[in-house]
């Protein structure tokens, strides 16, 4: 049996494989993938690869389902049953939207996990909520520990209720992206004004990381941290009242909500 399986090697899949692999938690030697198109490159990588989605299922004694959500009806339906050939699998699902019940009516009764990590998983930097059934069959203590063992390797975990998992994206799931749009305009900015382009990411980024630094680990209001940047007439508050006049935490706002609606729609819901 392989420790790992990972059916799905696209961007998340594999930012997720090189994260632990990086990590030196498990060998090449110990993960089995499935990724269709892919199988070809992953063979000359090294990799050992399975001749379908199910023998990945069959031979791993935990399983990523990395595919996208709207390939869950399609690849589900060919795994019926797998409940029987490896009743002891813990399946570990990322895909945004879609419930472990849904999952459970496909798949039957085996032990179900449900995880939402960001992209920097492959530097062993992400942030991954985490959901476990409590419901169905019995994740044992040791399994668990070894599964958060697993996925701390990747960083931070955060265990939290099914029910808050679309709320929780924005925060972090979908935050790089957000973030990276945040610094690409401060990055213009400054290239319109003439500095070079290597200097300006370098004092965006350090910025950013030094701030997130600060929130971490400081218990001090948001609107103390925010202050203690500003000085009266100054430059940061010429700054931030042209993003209070344009609505720039409603935009975030609206933004989250998108977000956190997209995730109820991509897949439908048993209720």
């Amino acid at each position: 049996m392989y420790k790992l399986g990972i059916i799905g090697v696209g961007k998340m899949g594999r930012s997720f494989l090189e994260g632990i692999l990086q990590a030196g938690v498990l060998t090449k030697a110990e993960v089995l993938l499935f990724g269709n198109s892919k199988n070809e490159g992953l063979l000359q990588e090294g990799y050992h690869v399975a001749q379908s989605e199910r023998e990945v299922l069959q031979q791993s004694n935990i399983v990523l389902l990395a595919f996208k959500p709207l390939q869950f009806a399609t690849v589900l339906a060919k795994l019926q049953g797998i409940d029987r050939e490896n009743p002891d699998v813990i399946v570990v699902s990322m895909a945004a939207g879609v419930r472990i019940d849904t999952i459970r009516k496909q798949l039957g009764d085996v032990r179900y996990v449900r995880i939402m990590p960001n992209t920097p998983v492959v530097i062993n930097r992400g942030m991954i909520t985490i959901a476990i059934d409590r419901f169905g069959k019995q994740i044992l203590s040791t399994e668990l520990r070894e599964l958060f063992h697993l996925l701390e390797t990747l960083g931070t975990v955060v265990e939290i209720d099914e029910t808050e998992m679309d709320t929780a994206i924005p925060l972090h799931g979908s935050m790089p992206a957000y973030l990276y749009s945040f610094a690409r305009g401060f990055i213009n900015n400054a290239l319109k004004h003439g500095l070079d382009e290597g200097k300006a990411k370098t004092l965006v980024t350090a910025a950013i990381i030094g701030s997130a630094y600060m929130l971490q680990n400081s218990d001090r209001p948001l609107d103390e941290l925010i202050a203690d940047v500003c000085s009266k007439g100054g430059t940061t508050l010429a700054g931030l009242e042209v993003l209070q006049k344009s609505g720039f935490e409603g935009l975030i706002d609206a933004a989250c909500d998108a977000c956190i609606q997209r995730s109820k729609e991509l897949y439908p819901h048993t209720e």
